[in-house]
């Protein structure tokens, strides 16, 4: 049994493993079970779940359905889909989430006409922002930029209600200005992104709608997000819109009020994560701990994660990733380059190996060595043939973080949710076949000479245990403290693995 969990989280996880490999049916979908059981019983915890295929998605929606809990599942491709608001939140925020998204799906284009469109981008959406705001979406965005009529409308507003500010001078001397034809002409592209998001059939309602999510109240409260940005209709589209929905999980990550101790607790799952990559995750790396934010990101490969954003470089991006995510985990059936990187990533070992010399005897054997030399070398702990093709199917390497001391790489094998899982009811104490036991603590002896301390047995907590009337009918339920299965030496008893210790006064992310 490997186990993971509690302040290790915070410190982030990266799952790499090839297509079909397993990463997301034996090792996503068991951490998401488990944890919507641990919030069921009682554990305060928030997940956000972004996943471009959207059966995770429907998943977590299902199984929040089963547990009576609320989700807010955003499907593009379901007519019951609920609306993100991407232009909610912060002005500040929301111009820089526009800016990123729609610069990713540009590409590489001059640095005069990129920063052009920034500019223009930015302020407008900031200009709507003063003006509404949360009641905005991109279409308002949209039909700003192509008008200019509206677009002088919307300055004269925001003059009347400011005054000559830093935005609306801007806008009057530039997009306003002598060279606002030669404005039109260089944000044609920007304009171009914009109405391949608006457009589309499956995002409009999405984006274009008004929504009650609240991001600050989705963190506050410990909510649940399940979301598809269906990478098979949308294409490009559905990877801009996943950028929208992590870029503002990050920004309402920092916006968390209260001390790291007051914050409830929050995983972030994101699955084929190099899509969605931005300018502020190494950011949101570096210090998402202290705001209690947990990050589990799976990706096909690390090659995948070497994405140019903002002033971060491709492989800076990478590198960035893979020193902020402490707990890796390495399916079987990597590629070349990447075993050979996890194989050093996963160090080297000490060997030390005694060469013994014998003095030849004619008569009876010499049983002690007449010298003797010991020769130390090292060798990978986990050699790279063995990433590539030494491992069955859904096995992989884990080196993760107990109590902050990372420890050596093992070999585990994942396990899939469980076909009944709405049959067994998991989540369902069954307290008609438990008995309850209190184990107090003896009472200390109190001095004579002391009566001050007679109140000291006031403070002694008893520790309440729930032990099971008869093993043989109910089986005990796994502890709430999300584990990841290790691998099964052959011909070791099936009865340990079943085995599992329950302290219910411990707190899992403690």
């Amino acid at each position: 049994m490997i186990k993971w969990g509690g302040s290790d989280m915070f410190t982030h996880m990266l799952v790499v493993g090839p297509t079909r490999c397993g990463k997301t049916a034996t090792l996503l979908k068991p951490i998401i079970y488990q944890l919507l059981l641990m919030k069921k019983k009682g554990i305060p915890l928030g997940l956000s779940v972004v996943e471009p295929k959207g059966d995770v998605a429907e998943m977590v929606n299902e199984m929040c359905g089963e547990m009576d809990m609320s989700c807010v599942h955003v499907d593009p491709t379901s007519d019951h889909s609920a609306r993100f608001p991407v232009m909610k939140g912060d002005e500040d925020d929301v111009a820089e989430a526009t800016v990123t998204v729609l610069k990713s799906m540009f590409g590489k284009q001059e640095a005069f006409f990129a920063t052009v469109q920034e500019l223009a981008g930015r302020n407008i959406t900031k200009l709507l922002k003063r003006l509404y705001l949360d009641d905005v979406n991109l279409g308002d965005v949209l039909r700003t930029m192509r008008d200019q009529r509206i677009l002088e409308d919307k300055v004269q507003e925001l003059r009347f209600k400011e005054g000559e500010s830093d935005l609306v001078q801007f806008f009057q001397s530039e997009l306003l200005g002598a060279q606002k034809e030669k404005y039109q002409q260089f944000v044609i592209g920007l304009r171009a992104q914009l109405e391949n998001l608006t457009s589309n059939r499956h995002l409009e309602p999405i984006l274009m709608g008004q929504s009650d999510f609240d991001m600050d109240r989705h963190f506050e409260t410990g909510g649940v997000l399940a979301v598809n940005t269906a990478m098979g209709k949308l294409r490009k589209a559905g990877d801009a819109f996943g950028q929208f929905v992590v870029m503002h999980l990050q920004s309402g990550t920092f916006r968390r009020p209260g001390t790291e101790r007051t914050r409830v607790p929050h995983v972030m799952i994101v699955d084929e994560y190099s899509r969605y990559i931005n300018p502020d995750v190494e950011l949101f790396l570096s210090i998402a701990a202290e705001y209690r934010t947990a990050g589990i990101f799976a990706t096909q490969s690390l090659g995948q994660l070497e994405v140019e954003a903002g002033k971060i470089n491709a492989k800076a991006m990478k590198q960035s990733i893979l020193t902020s995510c402490r707990n890796k985990i390495a399916f079987g059936g990597l590629a070349y380059q990447d075993a050979l990187e996890f194989s050093r990533e996963f160090g080297k070992k000490q060997i030390i190996s005694r060469q013994s010399t014998f003095k030849q005897q004619i008569l009876l054997p010499n049983l002690l060595p007449e010298n003797y030399r010991d020769t130390e070398k090292e060798e990978d702990r986990i050699f790279y043939t063995q990433m590539m093709d030494g491992l069955p199917k859904f096995h992989y390497v884990a080196k993760l973080l107990d109590d902050g001391t990372p420890l050596p790489p093992k070999i585990g094998k994942g396990a899939f949710v469980p076909r009944d899982w709405k049959e067994r009811r998991e989540w369902e104490v069954r307290k008609k076949l438990w008995a309850v036991k209190f184990d107090f603590k003896r009472k200390p002896k109190v001095s004579d000479s002391n009566p001050e301390q007679s109140g000291v047995e006031d403070s002694i907590s008893s520790k309440l245990k729930f032990v099971p009337a008869d093993l043989t009918d109910e089986m005990i339920p796994d502890p709430p403290n999300p584990h990841l299965e290790e691998a099964k030496p052959e011909g070791g008893s099936s009865q340990d693995e079943s085995m599992h210790e329950h302290e219910d006064d411990l707190d899992p992310f403690e």
